[in-house]
């Protein structure tokens, strides 16, 4: 992976298989520090780096409720400030609120948690589980 596709807290995989969440870029050299599952800190260059496929477990592990090939997930339900985050399975993305909607193409973790901050959803993405 690249440096410019990463954001703080994006969860990722390790060239051994760890899923890591990002935790402070090193903008001069290619390098980021990361913080793995046991709370522990290390160093890894990007390109070590790899996205974590979107699946149905880890979609259920984070609250969405799954309907065939259809992930949804509510935020304030049947409240006037609803927002429905709609994925279809792992390929499209719909996010729709009375304020703002997406949609896009969404098939891993960190472009799912961007998506969720793009909204104004920091703690549903910062806190996703794997």
């Amino acid at each position: 992976m690249e440096a410019k596709e990463l954001m703080l807290a994006d969860i990722v995989k390790t060239i051994g298989g760890n899923i890591v969440k990002t935790d402070y870029f090193f903008l001069d050299v290619a390098y980021c520090s990361l913080l793995d599952e046991n709370g522990k800190y290390c160093k890894m260059p990007y390109y070590n780096l790899f996205p974590v496929p979107l699946t149905d477990e880890i979609l259920k592990r984070n609250g969405f409720d799954i309907y065939g090939h259809h992930a949804i997930y509510y935020v304030h339900k049947d409240e006037p400030d609803e927002v429905v985050i709609h994925v279809d399975y792992c390929e499209s993305l719909d996010i729709d609120s009375p304020d703002y909607k997406f949609s896009g193409i969404c098939k891993f973790v960190h472009k799912l948690q961007h998506a969720l901050r793009l909204c104004g959803l920091n703690e549903l993405a910062d806190n996703f589980k794997i």
